[in-house]
């Protein structure tokens, strides 16, 4: 379980019928996707690799992270994670709201989140980036080991 900050800014959008946050101070911007590269023999939620003012960023599926319905989509967003991880980018084609969020001390059951907090009635998944780090590691290494 973890409490953050009352009223934390937090990056809110929808995958398939989930609402998922990312703190605001975890993300140092937000931009339209252009050209993204795949990368060979990549895990699937690699996306590519994109240029982002010259700097190759390393961009990761949110919905095929989440479970979420997989979405070809060739338009998006990147949420470009801040510094040390300025290197990586999180992609969705979903709307981005801006809110101040409240959490909810609750048992956290994913890999990926950190907690929750609640949004119209709605719960929303909050998203640790250390933890989608940690993952996008363990699946490099599985593909790794499995071949």
């Amino acid at each position: 379980m973890s409490e953050a900050p009352a009223g934390e800014p937090t990056l809110v959008f929808e995958l398939g019928k989930q609402t998922f946050g990312v703190r605001l101070g975890a993300v140092r911007e937000i931009s339209e996707a252009g050209a993204i590269a795949p990368v060979p023999r990549a895990p699937a939620l690699i996306r590519g690799l994109a240029d982002v003012r010259g700097r190759m960023t390393t961009v990761i599926d949110l919905p095929l992270l989440v479970g979420a319905p997989a979405d070809t989509s060739r338009q998006g967003r990147l949420l470009i994670l801040s510094e040390p991880r300025d290197y990586l980018a999180l992609w969705t084609s979903t709307e981005i709201n801006l809110l101040e969020l409240h959490r909810l001390e609750v048992e956290v059951t994913s890999e990926w989140c950190e907690g929750h907090a609640t949004w119209n009635g709605k719960q929303v998944n909050l998203l640790s980036t250390d933890k989608i780090l940690l993952e996008c590691e363990r699946e490099v290494l599985r593909r790794c080991q499995s071949r």
